[in-house]
Order: structure tokens, then sequence, then C-alpha cells
């Protein structure tokens, strides 16, 4: 074996050797000069049974020179770890540089300029064959730290990527998927010719939707050898328009890569650089973003701003820092007026630097003398900072002396005070949750800010928001960051009355009378709110169902105060999120992606402001009363005894009323006339409790003698969308 490896190793020394003698032949009028060390390069022979060299060749022409004798290389299998790549000088792994990183045998993508990456391919092909349109308008668009899919009416969209993978490995990426007129899907086509698709228990390439402003991470398996990867977007085959044509519901969609890494490729022989605003330690297996007021080129670490200049997180240069004025600052209130450290006494609003603080010089701060402040914020907190259905919790060591808890079972309070009282006889207590009283935050709600980025969520330390008394209201900030206001219901109760589980004709009368009355069923959430925005801002509502979020409306821009009222029809527990974006995370369409771009950081959105007055829920679990409710026929456990079937009752006389005729009770708790709902056509009303079908009478020549039902009102045209 001896024998054989030296005659190897013989025969590339003498190849390497006659080709620079060659290069000699060719004369002085192509090679001048002998070949020194510098102009000699490493490389590796090619791969036969795992095994290869490291021979030695010229980067430039020259002639003779003294030539290393090939050395046996690594195996072709090799692994470099993270952070290392495979050093040919040194035929071993060797550290990245600082400012460079290497995920070892993977390669990322995670910025997305000036065209696809190179290997990336993307193509179109027209669905419908009637159309004669073109796909002009679908492509992938790089945006900088993402890639956004923009599909036409009729085309579908494909996003391509080969890999050649020498051991097990995977791709990994990030991606929005927000669409009603489009699927997004993606799959793995290996060397043999078997698909892997993105969801092993259905075998469905589709990719799962994410929530509002989420970012969600897919990864897939890849065997050795070839690998297809194709991302396509295909627009729902109901929703197809003509070319041209365009939907309200486009403008809300979206569909992005942020990022996307494919591993178990060979070894790479260097190392990426760190993009600017990024930087690495030596080894490192990512960058890491620059601090706020540093900054980086390419490849290079972070470094301080220059005094006079500042710049945000991830820069890739200082900006010289305006002269401070009076937009710089702001009337700041404390997180909670209220605290034990101040005796609960009021804090006071003040001035401060709307942060990060980007000026310098130029005006000053005013005096807090003039601040003056909320006039309902009262000097002490000790008598009127809970909500009515509230009291102040008892002060007995274990429990802060400011919290706040509900009333008792049988006891109200309207929230002048922090005690609660029992209702009078024959009455009974009207549950609601009531947060309208803002100087501390109320039970069963957090106030937060959340930094969304590319690697996850997380909390952030600025002041999110102020509480004001009668109001709570987002601080100034110069950050994209969201603040969200969470409300965590335990459920509601049941109404009186109502029945669960009953499939009788009369109840389906009843429900649909009560579905064509809008009416309802358990409780509802009501919010009192205002935004104030100089640019471009968003609020949404959502709830937390079925393990997702749901959106439940969408403001865009400047809103005036109003009420909005979400109906529930579910007793059981609801979580609800209202979110407001100061600035978009990610813009939806490529006219205000261009937009944001262009204008960069220059855009101000620190006087966007959300302001939340009120926010209820009646019949909630987890509140207490607000009032007493006079019962007319008595109690019956802490309860009014409800009316008779088929009646309602007239709180302002106090007394048990029948529906109108031809109407029947459709809401439970029956109070106020309200609460009746006329029958669909072809019934009638039995007695307010249910609807029943409408007979014509006796027919005579019906030698049963039975009734005649007339069925004809019941019937109407239907119509398939």
């Amino acid at each position: 074996m001896e024998g054989v490896k030296l005659k190897a190793q013989t025969q590339i020394f003498l190849f390497v050797t006659l080709s620079l003698n060659f290069l000699h032949v060719l004369g002085p009028a192509v090679v001048t000069k002998a070949c020194q060390p510098s102009q000699l390069k490493y490389v590796y022979t090619e791969c036969h049974n795992n095994a290869r060299w490291r021979v030695q060749v010229p980067n430039e022409t020259c002639s003779g020179g003294a030539v290393e004798f090939p050395v046996p290389g690594k195996k072709c299998d090799i692994n470099c770890p993270s952070g290392q790549y495979l050093d040919v000088e040194k035929n071993d792994c060797s550290n990245c540089l600082a400012g460079t990183y290497s995920l070892g045998s993977g390669v990322r993508f995670d910025m997305w300029t000036a065209g696809l990456p190179d290997g990336f391919t993307s193509s179109t092909d027209r669905l419908d064959t009637q159309d004669a349109g073109s796909c002009s308008r679908a492509r992938w668009k790089t945006m900088g730290s993402y890639l956004s899919g923009q599909s036409d009416n009729n085309c579908q969209l494909s996003l391509t990527y080969t890999v050649n993978v020498v051991s097990s490995g995977s791709v990994t990426f990030l991606y929005q998927y927000r669409s009603e007129l489009e699927f997004f899907a993606f799959e793995v086509q290996n060397g043999l010719c078997e698909s892997v698709s993105s969801r092993e228990d259905s075998g469905s390439p589709l990719l799962d939707e994410t929530d509002r402003n989420e970012i969600k991470r897919h990864t897939v398996p890849l065997k050795v050898g070839m690998n297809v990867l194709r991302w396509q977007i295909v627009p729902v085959a109901d929703r197809i328009r003509p070319s041209g044509s365009s939907s309200a519901s486009k403008s809300s969609s979206i569909i992005a890569i942020h990022s996307m890494e494919v591993s178990g490729i060979p070894y790479v022989y260097s190392c990426q650089s760190c993009h600017p605003g990024y930087s690495s330690a030596i080894g490192a297996p990512k960058c890491s973003k620059c601090q706020a007021n540093t900054y980086s080129t390419s490849g290079q670490s972070c470094q301080a701003c220059p005094a006079g200049q500042y710049s945000g997180p991830g820069a890739a240069s200082c900006k010289p820092k305006p002269a401070c004025a009076a937009s710089d600052y702001a009337l700041f209130y404390a997180q909670s007026p209220c605290t034990v450290a101040n005796n609960y006494q009021v804090t006071r609003p003040s001035y401060n630097w709307i942060q990060p603080k980007v000026c310098d010089a130029g005006v000053s701060l005013p005096s807090n003398s003039g601040a003056g402040g909320n006039s309902n914020l009262p000097a002490s907190c000790k008598g009127v900072y809970c909500n009515p259905g509230m009291r102040a919790a008892a002060a007995n060591g274990e429990k802060d002396p400011l919290q706040c808890e509900a009333c008792p079972e049988g006891q109200y309070s309207d929230g002048n005070s922090t005690v609660c009282h029992p209702c009078p006889a024959k009455t009974q207590v009207v549950h609601e949750y009531v947060a309208s009283n803002w100087l501390v935050t109320p039970p069963l709600m957090n106030l937060s800010c959340l930094v969304l980025q590319v690697d996850g969520s997380s909390t952030c330390s600025e002041q999110a928001w102020q509480l004001m008394g009668d109001r709570v209201q987002t601080a100034p900030t110069r950050t994209r960051h969201s603040r969200v206001l969470t409300l965590d219901l335990p459920g509601f109760h049941q109404p009186q009355g109502a029945q669960q589980g009953d499939d009788t004709s009369a109840s389906f009368a009843a429900a649909a009378a009560a579905a064509a009355a809008d009416v309802t069923p358990v409780g509802s959430l009501i919010i009192d709110f205002e935004v104030t925005c100089d640019t471009r801002c968003r609020l949404f509502l959502l709830k937390y169902e079925s393990r997702r979020h749901v959106e439940i409306k969408t403001w865009a821009g400047s809103q005036k105060r109003s009420q909005f009222k979400y109906i529930i029809r579910r007793t059981d527990r609801h979580k609800f999120f209202l979110i407001f974006e100061p600035a978009p995370f990610i813009e939806d369409n490529e006219s205000a992606a261009g937009s944001a771009a262009s204008t960069g950081e220059s855009v101000d959105w620190s006087r966007n402001v959300l302001t939340v007055y009120s926010v209820r829920a009646p019949n909630a679990l987890g509140s207490g009363g607000v009032r007493c409710q006079a019962c007319p026929l008595g109690i019956q456990g802490n309860k009014c005894i409800p009316c008779p079937a088929g009646k309602y009752y007239d709180s302002k006389n106090i007394t048990c009323y029948p529906c109108p005729t031809g109407q029947v009770v459709a809401k439970h708790p029956a109070e106020g006339v309200n609460s009746c709902a006329p029958c669909p056509a072809g019934m009638r009303a039995l007695d307010g409790v249910a609807c029943v079908l409408n007979p014509k009478g006796p027919k005579q020549s019906d030698h049963l003698g039975g009734p005649e039902f007339d069925f004809t009102n019941l019937l109407s045209p239907v119509s398939i969308i």
C-alpha cells in the first residue's frame, strides 16, 4: 500500500512540475519570471473514494520555482464546526476572523438587495389560459431585510434554489404569510425525484398562515445529493380575477421570506463578511447588530460614533445630531402614578426628552413647575383609584395596598370609593368589568411594549404607557416598538333563562329570531379610544382562539374618539390584545415599502399616540357588581327570579311584560322590549316562547281531516357563490 501511495504522490508531483515546465517552454514572450512563493496557491484535487490531495499551483502566469510536494488533504466529507472554515493553507479548519462568520457546513441568506442572490431563480406560470395578459407584475422583490413575493391575479410565482447536500442537512427559513388571495407553498425535490412536503402530518406543501406581525420558522430535512428547494405563490382558484384588476383584500396581504439557512453542503473555503451595521467576534457563527450610537462597515467591528453624531441600532454610518427643538421633548407621566414609595401621592407630570435622544444643544427642557398636568389627577390615590365593581385589596402585608379586587358576590361599587356595599333586599348585582380609572393598572389587564424582530419578539425596557387618571396613553417614542394592552377575561356568566343544547324546532326558531335581531347572547367588549398620528400608524384588536391570534378589527391612521363594540357569544375564557404600531414593522405593499425605504429614519413617528379612555365587558367573570337591579319576583340564590317564560323585565316600572304580538323572547336575561324578536315569515309566536308553523286550517277535501301547513313563506331563493 505504501508503494501505491508513493506512486500516486509521484504522479501528482510530476503533473504539477510538467505543467510549470510547459509554461516555461512557451518562451520568454509569455513567461518572463520564475514563480515566487507569493504567486503559488493551494487547491484540493477532485474527490475519489472520499480522498483527495492538496497541491500547489500558480495563481498567475509564472515559470518554474519551488513547488511543494503534494500532501494528503482532508477527507471529502469533512464538516468544519460553526464559526470556522476549511483553511487550505493550513489543511485544517480555522476560526473566522472578527467581522466575519460561518455556518461551517451551511450557508445563510438574510440580506436581499440588488436582485436575487446567486443560485436563486424566479419563474412565473399563467393559470388561466383564456387570459391573454402577462405575468409582469408577479415577481420577487428584494426589500433589504426581506424578500417580498408579489403575485398577479392569474399567475403562479416560483422561487427555486438548487443545492448539493453531502451530509444529512436541512433548510430553515423565516417567513410571513397572511393573504386571502393566495396560497403559499414550499416543497423539496431530492435527487431520487422524491418530494418532501412542508407538513409531514398531511403531506401538504402549504405553509401555515402567520398572525399579525408574527414571523414563523419552518424547517425541512434534506437528503444527501442534489435538492431543489421551491417556494410557490398560487392564487386561490375561486378568487382569480381578470388581469389588471385589484382587490381591497390585497392591501392587507403579505408574503415575505426574511432569511434562510441551508446545512449539509460542502465545507466553505472562506467566511462571509458581516453586513454593514453588524459585527462579530473571532469564531462566530453569526453576526450581531451594532448598538445605538455605534456603526460598522462590511466585515468590520462596531465603532463609536464621533462626537456630535448619532445612530440607531444596526447602523452602517452615523448622522450629525440636529439642534434640539420643542418637538424633541414631551410631557411624561409616571408609569404608575400611585406608588407605596411616594405614600400614594400622585406623581405629577414632568418634561423629558423623547427617547432615544438624537439632538444636541439647542433648546433646554422647560421647567416642570409649568407642567401642570391633568386636572383629573387627585393629590392622593387612597380613595379613588379602584374602578367600578372593585375594592381595595386587604392591606395585611400580603398584598400591595394599591391592588384592587372584585367586590364579593352580592355587593357592588360605583367607583367612587375603595369599599363595596351590599345590594338592598329584592335586588341583584349587575356584573361588568370596567376600566375607566387609570391611576393604577386595572386587574386582569397588562400594559406592555413589544419588540418585533426577525429572530423573535421580546419586551422592551422603555416606558410604553402613561397612566393619566382619566385615560391611559402610549408614551412618545422614536422606536418602532409596538404597544400592547392585554385583557384576559376568565369567562362570562351564563345569562338567566338561557338554555343550551336544546335542538327542538321551537328553540331553533327562537335562535333564528335572535340572530335576526343581532342580540348579544352572553356579553360584549366595549373600547372607548382615540388615535392621533402624524405619520402612518395602525391599531389592531386580536383575540386568542384555537391556539392562534384571530384579527377582529384593524384601524389605519388617525381615528376620532369613538367606541368599538365586539359581541361575545361564548361563556369560556377570552383573551384580547389591543396592539398599537406607531410605525409599520413591515410594509404590506410595494408602494408603501418604497416610500419607507426612501425616507428611512427621517420619518418622525414620535407623536403617534393611542389613547384609551375605558374598557368595559358586561357580564364578565372576574368582575364585581357595578349596580343593583330590582327583582320584581324576588330573589333566589342571589339571583332575580326570572320573569315567566315569554315575558321580559321592564326596569323602569319594575314589572314583567309579555312580548309584543308576533314576537318571542330571544335574549337572556330578558331585560327590556329589545329582548323580544319577531318570528320568521311563515311562523307565528306561541305565548312569546317559541315560533311554530302557521297552519291554514282544516282542508275539507282531505279525508284525514287534518290541518294543512303553508310552507311557501319559509322558502327563499338560494344563491350559490
